[in-house]
């Protein structure tokens, strides 16, 4: 935990003293310094030795074997890609995959957040557990989210293809990818006419999905039995679902800061796409009152408050108001990632950090 705290400590002021124009490309060093020590981590978190296991026995089939048999294997096409890379190991394999991941970050803060706000971007990306900390362990999912973010700089533009080859490929490494297939087409909506209808609808999701919460756990019990499904409610069964309190409440802020931001007739030539995919992760959270699982996800979206935040929180004109909602949302954030590591279920695998040279 001290070492991914400190390297994260290093990366983020890095980036602030870019923000602040007293170093000339800051968070690009930050970057380098985050995908290092992501590229030596060995044995960190909870699924990483999953992983490490099973690549030599995704290794032990043929391709045109996988691909025969495609119907019958879990996630063919991380088998494939794990194939791939068998005659370069399963370290080169997870260093592709952290440098590929983090370059894809890097160039979506710098194409949508202003330079004297990347501080708050990698801030956000490095101080939010799900975000950087527990992708050093989930690592198949968190190449897919990555892909989904590529995604976006095509469907910002309203170009569909490369989003559609890119999610195709998703699904292949990752079932739950197949949540996306949606909002590939929701991209091409117009939103710059309709941003507060939008704000509207999302608010009353929000309500009725709280309300409902007896129908959805039953709707959620249900899906959990599909083949599709319970490999991952095994994988994940010991997480606990999100409790409602305080805390949560507060979490919630920025979701009603996006709201107005959609809703506000200054924005029409904002990022509202980008915005409301942030809000999405929210939407979400009653369902994760149920079972954790579910909010994995909501992590496809949640990544995309590393620039919504700020483009949202600069909306607001009162710069009182403004700062007091970015403080306490720093706080916030800050007590959940370190809350987070305390929590029983990442305690022990996020305690220790290894590296490949400490493999005998």
């Amino acid at each position: 935990m001290a070492v991914i705290v400190l390297i994260s400590i290093i990366a983020f002021f890095l980036t602030l003293l870019e923000s602040k124009n007293l170093l000339r490309g800051g968070m690009a060093l930050g970057f380098i310094v985050i995908t290092l020590i992501s590229i030596i981590r060995y044995d960190y978190g909870n699924d990483y030795m999953g992983y490490y296991n099973d690549f030599s026995d995704d290794c032990m089939y043929d391709i045109k074997d996988i691909i025969a048999f495609s119907d019958y294997l879990k996630d063919f096409g991380w088998i494939i890609l794990s194939k791939l890379f068998e005659p370069l190991g399963f370290f080169c394999f997870v260093a592709c995959i952290s440098l590929v991941t983090n370059v894809i970050y890097y160039r979506f803060i710098k194409e949508n957040v202003n330079r004297q706000n990347y501080w708050l971007a990698m801030f956000i990306y490095l101080f939010t557990f799900d975000l950087f900390a527990l992708q050093l362990s989930m690592i198949r999912q968190g190449f897919v989210i990555a892909l989904f973010v590529l995604s976006y700089h095509y469907l910002k533009n309203k170009q569909l293809l490369i989003p559609i080859i890119l999610t195709v490929l998703s699904i292949s490494f990752h079932k739950s990818a197949i949540i996306l297939v949606p909002f590939l087409l929701l991209s091409k909506y117009p939103f710059q006419f309709s941003g507060k209808s939008v704000s509207i609808l999302l608010l009353v999701l929000f309500v009725l999905f709280f309300l409902s919460k007896n129908i959805i756990n039953q709707l959620l019990n249900n899906a959990l039995s599909l083949d599709v499904l319970s490999t991952y409610d095994s994988d994940y069964g010991l997480e606990e679902g999100n409790g409602v309190g305080i805390r949560a409440v507060l979490e919630f802020i920025p979701f009603f800061i996006s709201l107005y931001y959609l809703g506000s007739k200054k924005t029409l030539n904002g990022p509202r796409y980008l915005v409301l995919l942030s809000t999405i992760s929210t939407l979400i959270f009653p369902f994760t009152t149920i079972i954790h699982l579910i909010s994995r996800m909501s992590f496809y979206f949640s990544i995309f408050t590393i620039a919504a935040v700020p483009l949202t929180y600069n909306n607001i004109n009162n710069k009182l108001i403004r700062y007091f909602f970015l403080f306490l949302f720093l706080g916030i954030t800050l007590y959940v990632y370190f809350d987070r590591f305390t929590n029983s279920v990442y305690t022990i695998p996020y305690a220790n950090f290894r590296t490949i040279f400490n493999v005998s």
